[in-house]
């Protein structure tokens, strides 16, 4: 898997929210189709860079509402599901909405 890296302003501070949207567009560099990525690898992202940054990163759950914000926000939506062993529900994936990923591809 390739190495995403988010540059990050000392002078400002990354929300969570903002992070995830950098790093699902920052995955789709060089691709014809969108980025996707799970929550666990959207908060580990985020959990790494609080630790360079020196920020706290907050709870898994905290996280999670921030996910289901941008998706009620229409920004991001699933992409796909997988099954997760022992665990009733399955593991969401996520990507960029076709709209917002133009926007930000303008940018």
């Amino acid at each position: 898997m390739a190495e995403i890296v988010i540059t990050v302003d000392n002078l400002v501070k990354l929300t969570k929210k903002e992070f995830v949207l950098q790093y699902l567009f920052q995955k789709a560099a060089g691709r014809r189709e969108r980025g996707e990525a799970s929550r666990g690898e959207l908060y580990e992202g985020w959990f790494q860079t609080c630790i360079k940054t020196g920020e706290k990163p907050g709870t898994a759950s905290s996280f999670r509402k921030g996910v289901y914000l941008l998706m009620t926000m229409g920004v991001i939506e699933i992409s796909r599901q997988e099954p997760e062993p022992g665990i009733p529900f399955p593991r969401n994936f996520y990507i960029l909405t076709m709209e917002y990923y133009n926007y930000m591809r303008k940018r």
